[in-house]
């Protein structure tokens, strides 16, 4: 957990806003060998709006580019010694700033930022009035009772619909005075209602 630049939701005259703001929220750090840029590490934060921080040590990616061409040297935690060709070995390190960045930072965070893969994102939708949300309400729950299926219900339990499941997964609609109106799938004894 680290305080990280991210939003909140203020009141304000006539609707809310979001403003920025540092809040606690989960980091999570990937750690790898590159074949180009050696041992590097990402920090990815876990709240809009996803921020990245991508580490690259200077001398383990020279050290990669020395091993590529064969260039003979010693390595002592991150300090490159006994250097077969130390003129080589400099023009290799006068290139590190020369690199494609955006290309090569692009493919590092593909792999771990949900903006650059198929992101799932919730929302609340906010009606003007109760009349408003009557008109559209029964029509929401006969879609989610009609179109959700066994596959979609285990989705929003973060499961996979494995081909031997036995179990049964059932939908309850309970249409009852307002607001008690929800759809509910059941899984053995869990339940998630949705909408409510």
């Amino acid at each position: 957990m680290e305080c990280c630049p991210s939003f909140r939701l203020v009141s304000g005259q006539g609707r809310p806003s979001l403003v920025r703001a540092r809040r606690q929220q989960r980091v999570l750090y990937f750690y790898f060998h590159d074949p180009e840029l050696g041992l590097i590490h990402i920090r990815l934060t876990t709240w809009f709006p996803f921020t990245v921080q991508v580490w690259v040590n200077g001398h383990s990616w020279l050290a990669q580019q020395m091993l590529h061409r064969r260039l003979g040297f010693t390595q002592h935690d991150n300090a490159l010694l006994d250097l077969d060709d130390p003129q080589a070995t400099q023009k290799l390190a006068d290139r590190f700033v020369d690199q494609n960045w955006p290309k090569i930072l692009h493919r590092l965070v593909r792999p771990v930022n949900p903006l650059m893969r198929q992101p799932e994102f919730s929302t609340d939708v906010i009606f003007t009035s109760r009349e408003a949300l009557a008109g559209l309400y029964p029509r929401l729950l006969d879609h989610a009772a009609v179109n959700f299926s066994a596959k979609d219900i285990l989705t929003f339990r973060g499961r996979r619909l494995h081909p031997r499941f036995e179990g049964e997964v059932l939908t309850h609609c309970q249409k009852g005075r307002w607001p008690g109106a929800r759809i509910k799938p059941c899984m053995k004894t869990n339940s998630r209602a949705r909408p409510r």
